[in-house]
């Protein structure tokens, strides 16, 4: 019985948000942070972009392969 009053008064506010135009607000809110998230996106793509472009790639590849394989061969158990 208390779940069913529980629901006529979820419908009851449902019904009070929507006649008061309260779902409006947050549809338009979510469309904003939507836009929003994208030009971060867009943005963070171009700024990582130009960092790669001034990387330097003078690294010795042997000595880095090495350092990888020593720290690899380490055995913590």
């Amino acid at each position: 019985m208390e779940g069913i009053a529980l629901i006529g008064m979820l419908l009851v506010g449902l019904f009070v948000v929507y006649r008061l135009g309260l779902f409006k607000p947050v549809v338009e809110l979510s469309a904003v942070a939507t836009r929003e998230s994208s030009a971060y996106n867009r943005s963070h793509k171009a700024i990582v972009a130009q960092r790669y472009a001034k990387m330097a790639v003078d690294v010795d590849v042997e000595k880095v392969n090495e350092n990888i394989a020593k720290i690899d061969a380490l055995a913590f158990d």
